[in-house]
């Protein structure tokens, strides 16, 4: 007894066949696609991460270079402000003293005898200051 397989069911087991190894080449090629796609957004997430790392440092850089900037002008300021209060302070010590020995001269020369027209011209006084230091220096 010899056993035959009719020619169409051995046909239909080589199509059969066929197909699945059709079927499970496509199902590798995918999987290996997967794989590849998965591999690609990972390299992609770094290269993205890795892109953003020194472009964040560089934002806080830029940021703290802001910030001592800013600091550094208020300083400036703050000294602009004491310094012009000192030149103030120094203006007005000059300018006393700057009275003070023109009040001495003027009153020197209204020891000599000299007119009050001559004084203020001499020291740039007016009339009625060079009158009241001659009353002023009389008591």
């Amino acid at each position: 007894m010899s056993l035959t397989i009719p020619v169409p069911v051995l046909l239909a087991a080589v199509a059969l066949s066929a197909a699945v190894l059709v079927c499970a080449w496509i199902m590798r090629a995918r999987r290996r696609s997967a794989a590849a796609a998965s591999q690609a957004q990972e390299a992609e997430a770094e290269m993205s991460f890795a892109a953003e790392a020194p472009m964040t440092a560089l934002a806080l850089r830029i940021e703290l270079l802001g910030d001592q900037l800013q600091a550094q002008d208020q300083r400036r300021q703050a000294e602009a402000v004491a310094l012009r209060d000192d030149l103030n302070a120094l203006r007005s010590d000059v300018e006393w003293l700057t009275s003070e020995r023109m009040i001495e001269q003027a009153i020197a020369m209204c020891r000599e005898g000299l007119p009050n027209h001559e004084i203020g011209d001499t020291l740039g006084l007016s009339s009625d200051t060079v009158r009241t230091i001659r009353l002023l220096r009389t008591h």
